[in-house]
């Protein structure tokens, strides 16, 4: 009996795939190439170390991130807290409330950003960084 079982499952086996093998789920299509902007990266860490800033450049926007020791943006603990008073070219565009923000929809050509910490009455902690973009 237990030949006939086993016989049985092999020719069933058999039979079932026979001739026609099936087709693979997943068909690989072709992708379209699509030309991205170019990418630009840099990185400017302040002379006393405290404030750091990366910053990279894609299309018209500005990814800006800022590393500040001893700093927070939502005032809890007993680290000094505030706000990022963001310039473009000498003019306040915003203030910031966050570490890493982007700067969206920049004019091309050259621009000087200054990013300046102030406290929350924007009383300044004489902390600043200055950096030069190119879009």
């Amino acid at each position: 009996m237990k030949k006939y079982l086993i016989f049985y499952i092999l020719l069933l086996s058999i039979a079932g795939c026979g001739r026609q093998i099936p087709e693979p789920e997943n068909l690989i299509e072709k992708m379209a190439i699509v030309p991205s902007a170019p990418k630009a990266e840099a990185s400017h860490v302040g002379e006393s170390g405290k404030f750091t800033v990366r910053h990279f450049v894609r299309g018209k926007d500005v990814f800006v991130e800022c590393i500040i020791r001893d700093f927070s943006f939502t005032g809890q603990g007993e680290q000094q807290s505030g706000k990022l008073i963001l310039s473009v070219d000498g003019k306040r565009k915003d203030e910031i409330q966050t570490a890493a923000f982007i700067i969206k929809d920049v004019n091309k050509g050259q621009h000087t950003i200054k990013l300046e910490l102030v406290d929350e009455q924007n009383r300044p902690y004489s902390i600043e960084q200055e950096f030069q973009i190119h879009i």
